[in-house]
């Protein structure tokens, strides 16, 4: 961090902190003029958690049970983060026994006793926006049974916080923590039934943050389909907090759900989760079925994918291969090293998909996640001493990616390239993905060759062979719930669905191997235990070639 970054984050704090405490002038005012409708956000087993005492919060867990989170000691910036925006509230109400509500009040009124009058981290527009929407998206949770007394301290507080968000929203870091910020104001307002002149400008602001932050296609710069699942919620959310004051969102706010939802209908597995790319998890499949239901269907603009991601569908299969470049230029962007990369469903459940985000476990998880050994596709070993035991070769961030899809007789094929490697290993590396027509196969070829085709608008000449071989991998990491059979010859690789379903792998090309792997998920304490194919190869020159396949086993010949 430079000083100048330093000494800006420590104004904005002066700042927030003396806005803070200058709203506590205000008293309160009854806040029932927006009562949103429930959303299945949440998840029991980790309301369980919470009433056992373990908190698990920005990649930190902490066991103090009986314990009130605001007597813990946060380990760091991100813990204490997730504990001031209230995320927990979702869990709590998802497991919705009396213990859990009167969990959720206890540490609801603690906070406003503690923090209220403006002390503590909590008070930066983006947690404060986060804070009021899982306040009042739990109004009922929070005030069933209780006090007269809290009652009235929380109308209290939502009073000064709304006044808070109206002075400092707009100082909250770029990118979702803006929208947070924005659509806590927006709920503020439209619960505290404030003038038409002030719905009218936050109603504006959010319009602003959509022309600077989703483009004409509905992606954002990060291309984390998860991310842009979080920004289709909050925009929903503000929508109907800008209609329960009695305005409708502006065009531009009401026409980016419109292209949110198409572009993550595009995204989406067979069992409704997302793709995992970019940092991105597999999402909240339940709230996604919710949101996607109340938003009317419209055509997509590009029926084939959406936001740099090529989607295949034939039969009851799902294939979504990452044919984008590195984002860059977002606040929020960490890139992952995923091009070329694919998942891939048979009905509702996952055969293939990548590792997953690991932001919030750090340490060597977060370096491997953005690593291409932890996505579906191809990587590269590092050369020089020691390379064998670390983590594959990172492409170039400045990687350009070309890509075609089209039908031919066996079915639909995606084609793409990068030249992510040329730079250090002077390669190209091209992949040829096609699902059959009816979906019983995929048939994948990846390739290695000079950087002496025109691949992204770039090109080189033929370098001399090289002294040594390049040792490379590609990976197929099997979802949890896919067991894979192997037979030591290489010869039987099969993987099975809970469905009774059985795949098939082959390969040509190299030696194959099957190796213990993890999925990260941020429903889970630790990562999911799986296992993970890998073809390994060498090239010979500048030229290496691997084909394979995953058949369903009884429904056609193997094809590789």
């Amino acid at each position: 961090m430079s000083l100048l970054e330093f000494f800006g984050r420590h104004l904005r704090t002066v700042l927030d902190r003396r806005a803070a405490r200058s709203c506590q002038r205000f008293r309160a005012v009854p806040s029932d003029g927006f009562l949103p409708q429930v959303k299945p956000v949440g998840t029991p087993r980790r309301g369980r958690d919470l009433l056992a005492g373990r908190f698990m919060f920005g990649g930190d867990r902490l066991d103090a049970p009986g314990e009130s989170p605001w007597e813990i000691e946060a380990p760091s910036s991100g813990f204490a983060e997730a504990l001031h925006g209230f995320g927990w509230l979702d869990d709590l109400a998802a497991e919705g026994s009396i213990a859990a509500r009167s969990l959720a009040q206890a540490w609801t009124e603690s906070w406003v006793a503690r923090f209220g009058s403006g002390d503590g981290p909590g008070w930066s527009a983006e947690l404060a926006g986060r804070r009021l929407v899982n306040w009042l998206n739990h109004r009922a949770f929070l005030s069933s049974g209780g006090s007269v007394s809290a009652h009235l301290a929380m109308e209290e507080s939502v009073t000064r916080q709304t006044r808070f968000l109206l002075a400092r929203a707009l100082t909250a870091r770029s990118g979702v923590p803006s929208l947070e910020a924005l659509t806590g104001l927006a709920y503020g307002v439209a619960s505290l039934r404030m003038r038409p002149t002030v719905v009218a400008q936050v109603a504006g602001r959010i319009s602003g943050w959509v022309d600077l932050n989703i483009n004409a296609e509905g992606a954002i710069a990060s291309r984390d389909p998860e991310m842009l699942a979080n920004v289709l919620f909050l925009l929903t959310w503000a929508g109907d907090a800008i209609r329960a004051a009695g305005r409708e969102p502006e065009r531009r706010h009401a026409n980016a759900i419109h292209l949110l939802a198409g572009a993550i209908r595009q995204l989406r597995l067979g069992d409704g989760s997302l793709a995992r790319f970019q940092g991105g998890g597999g999402g909240r499949v339940a709230v996604l079925d919710y949101t996607l239901l109340g938003i009317e269907r419209r055509p997509p603009a590009n029926p084939g994918g959406a936001m740099g991601y090529s989607r295949m569908t034939n039969g009851a299969s799902v294939v979504i291969v990452d044919t984008g470049a590195l984002p860059g230029g977002f606040p929020d962007a960490a890139a992952h090293a995923s091009m070329l990369a694919f998942e891939f469903s048979s009905g509702r459940f996952p055969l293939f998909v990548n590792t997953g985000p690991a932001t919030h476990l750090g340490g060597y998880w977060r370096e491997f996640c953005v690593s291409p050994a932890a996505h579906n596709t191809l990587s590269i070993e590092r050369l020089g001493a020691g390379a064998r035991d670390s983590l594959p070769a990172m492409p170039s961030r400045s990687a350009r990616v070309t890509s075609d899809s089209g039908q031919n007789q066996l079915g639909r094929a995606i084609v793409a390239s990068h030249d992510g490697y040329v730079s250090g290993y002077g390669l190209v590396h091209s992949r040829r993905i096609e699902l059959v027509n009816n979906g019983t196969a995929v048939i994948g070829e990846d390739r290695l060759h000079p950087g002496d085709e025109d691949v992204g608008g770039r090109r080189r000449q033929e370098p001399e062979a090289p002294a040594n071989s390049i040792g490379f991998s590609v990976g197929f990491c099997a979802h949890a719930n896919a067991k894979i059979q192997f037979d030591s010859s290489g010869d039987r690789i099969h993987l099975l669905l809970p469905n009774g379903e059985t795949w098939k792998f082959s390969q040509s090309g190299g030696a194959v191997h099957v190796r213990d792997a993890r999925i990260v998920d941020r429903d889970h304490l630790e990562p999911q235990a799986t296992q993970r194919i890998v073809v390994t190869s060498r090239t010979l020159g500048y030229e290496a070639l691997v084909r394979w396949s995953v058949v369903r086993v009884g429904q056609s010949r193997l094809l590789v």
